[in-house]
């Protein structure tokens, strides 16, 4: 992975882009977009394989949970997917638990779900710390509403964008009931591992 530097005012928008700052702003979240061009190695949780892209980078940034944000959007079919390249909490914050919750579900998710002219299907990451062991990662994300993808090598996981859900429900049902029970699996774990 190699990444150039991210920087916040760039001349020529895409739609996409346009639309994200838009959000940001009709939200009236604290939030601030920044840009840089790089090229990484991302894995394919469809076909199991790795592949590098060249593409921008994004990083939604937000002084009040002294959070960043980095991510990518790759195209689906009538619609992006935004993977994450790295999410960091500064300290002193970093480590609280509601703070980490309003930023990544409250401006983060909300942000990316929320934008009127295209779709954001799902938010995929990594659950990988050099600091914190992935055991407790996929925990802190499934207690987030997030999914560990099955059958993959790595621990994925996946926050999914609420108007998704219902779409799969009328499009593919049978993946739909999967999902549903995925989630309801990860909770009874999540309320389990609690209540120890």
């Amino acid at each position: 992975m190699s990444i150039g530097t991210f920087c916040s005012d760039w001349v020529e928008k895409s739609p996409l882009e346009c639309e994200l700052l838009a959000t940001i702003q009709r939200k009236g979240t604290d939030l601030a977009l920044s840009r840089a061009v790089g090229e990484f190695a991302l894995y394919d949780c469809e076909t199991g394989r790795s592949k590098t892209l060249a593409t921008p980078a994004y990083r939604l940034e937000s002084p009040n949970h002294r959070g960043q944000f980095d991510f990518l959007f790759t195209e689906q079919r009538l619609g992006y997917d935004v993977q994450s390249v790295m999410l960091e909490i500064e300290p002193p914050l970093r480590g609280n638990f509601f703070n980490l919750r309003s930023f990544l579900l409250d401006e983060v998710a909300s942000t990316l779900f929320g934008l009127e002219r295209f779709i954001v299907y799902r938010i995929l990451g990594h659950a990988l710390s050099g600091e914190v062991p992935s055991q407790k990662l996929v925990k802190l994300y499934q207690r987030l509403g997030a999914v560990r993808m099955p059958h993959v090598p790595a621990n994925v996981m996946v926050l999914l964008n609420p108007r998704t859900e219902e779409l799969l429900e009328r499009i593919n049902p049978i993946e739909a009931t999967y999902l549903r029970e995925a989630k309801i699996f990860e909770r009874h774990k999540v309320s389990q591992v609690k209540s120890q």
